[in-house]
Formats: structure tokens, sequence, C-alpha cells
């Protein structure tokens, strides 16, 4: 490598410990190489400054708008089943002669099966 590196542009700007966050003190990072460096490729000087800047703005809003989404499919999926077992069994103090006259009134058994189920409930 010919030359010295300069530091990163953003580096010098930062005054304290990165913006008060506890983040290391600028003099304290590596070194990033000025573009067309003979460093490396474009590719590393990119992956150096996301290390030390990080993603910025929009990847803390892609993270908070992910992690909203994802809990509000828990809360959704958990309403959801606590609603099919509630719905699961007959309600409470329901006898099973109601459930039967129910049923036929709503047209899911005959009249034969209603009476032959009935006789069968009374013996």
């Amino acid at each position: 490598m010919s030359g010295t590196v300069k530091p990163h542009p953003i580096s010098t700007g930062m005054k304290g410990r990165a913006g008060g966050l506890g983040g290391p003190v600028p003099s304290e990072l590596p070194a990033v190489p000025p573009p067309g460096d003979s460093a490396g490729d474009e590719g590393e000087s990119h992956a150096l400054v996301l290390q030390r800047v990080g993603p910025g703005w929009l990847g803390w809003l892609f993270t908070a708008i992910t992690t909203i989404v994802f809990l509000g499919g828990l809360v959704t999926l958990g309403v959801i089943v606590v609603r099919q077992l509630r719905r699961a069994g007959p309600a409470k103090g329901e006898s099973t002669e109601e459930i039967l006259v129910v049923r036929f009134a709503r047209g899911e058994i005959d009249e034969e099966e209603y009476r032959r189920r009935w006789d069968a409930l009374r013996q």
C-alpha cells in the first residue's frame, strides 16, 4: 500500500463518543481508505463504512417496521387461537337436549334423526 491512509470524513466530524451513544471515539476507529485507493475494491470500502457508521436511519426504520409487523402477527395469531378454543365446545350451561333442539331448528338434522337421538337421551 502506498502512502498514508486518510481518516474517513464521517469520523473526523464526530465529537465525543459517537454522538453520546457510548461508541468508540473516532481516533480509536480504523481509517477507511478514500475511494479509488489501491487498498481494495469498492465493496470492501463500503463494508468498512457500514462497519463504522452502521446502516443509517433506513436500517433502523426497517428494523422497527419489521418488529411491529412480527409482534402484530403474534398478537393476531394469539387472538385467533383463543377465539377458536372458546368456540370449540358447547357453551356452558347448555344441556344436550338444548343442543339437539337447536340443531333440529337449524336444519342440521331431520325429524327422524331428532326423534332417534331424543329417545336415546331419555333412556
